[in-house]
């Protein structure tokens, strides 16, 4: 029974430890993670408590040709449009559907949100952005976005609790996809490689080769239920 008493007392004290640890850093360093680290916890927060609309997108939502007469971003458009309702945008360039996910996992059950507006992107899906060498900084920040203590998050993050792979691992996996995924078209359209290989107009200084090259490897895949994104998306 002693020894029960022990092992209690001394799991209560570490109880205590991390949920005063957790407070000071909530307010103390953990402020300075949000700024040097580009998490989203802070605009997500800010989102459920003075929006009814939560509008998450990678760049897109910012992005526009300089010839566009409209400057503005697609959650303002949405806003100004939509005077019953307020919309913020949890937003930031690179990220996809598998860090909408997990941000959509931490709206608290008690909230005023009445609608989710996702934004899909087309190239997402792709090899390329999928391996991108963005990637691991993403996965780094995404440490944070899972409903544990931040402290918990934190000690997880520094000891590298997340997937990371080299950028020569992350070019191997690019190229041996771009070579052995099919494609449905006739040879040597088959697959992106040989699809490059082929659709070229002089060398690599040549800007119709290089925009040939830009979007058969982006947009060249077949899109379906095995797709990572789409496994997020579903």
């Amino acid at each position: 029974m002693d020894m029960f008493k022990k092992i209690a007392l001394r799991l209560v004290l570490i109880l205590g430890i991390i949920i005063l640890s957790n407070y000071v850093y909530k307010y103390t360093f953990y402020q300075q993670d949000i700024k040097s680290n580009g998490l989203l916890t802070q605009k997500l927060e800010n989102g459920i408590k003075n929006s009814d609309i939560l509008y998450f997108s990678a760049s897109p939502n910012k992005a526009y040709p300089i010839t566009d007469s409209d400057h503005r971003s697609i959650s303002t458009i949405l806003d100004d449009n939509l005077p019953n309702h307020s919309v913020s945008s949890i937003d930031t360039g690179a990220i996809h559907s598998g860090v909408y996910k997990k941000l959509i996992q931490l709206i608290p059950d008690q909230n005023n949100i009445k609608y989710v507006i996702v934004n899909m992107n087309y190239r997402s899906f792709g090899i390329g952005w999928m391996m991108s060498s963005l990637e691991n900084a993403i996965a780094k920040q995404s440490v944070f976005y899972a409903d544990r203590p931040l402290i918990i998050n934190r000690f997880l993050q520094g000891l590298n609790y997340y997937d990371a792979l080299s950028l020569k691992e992350r070019q191997r996996i690019i190229q041996n996809e771009w070579k052995n995924a099919q494609l449905p078209f006739d040879p040597p359209k088959n697959n992106v490689t040989d699809w490059c290989a082929v659709e070229k107009w002089g060398d690599w200084t040549n800007p119709k080769r290089n925009l040939a090259d830009h979007y058969i490897k982006n947009y060249a895949f077949v899109l379906d239920e095995t797709n990572q994104r789409v496994k997020d998306f579903d």
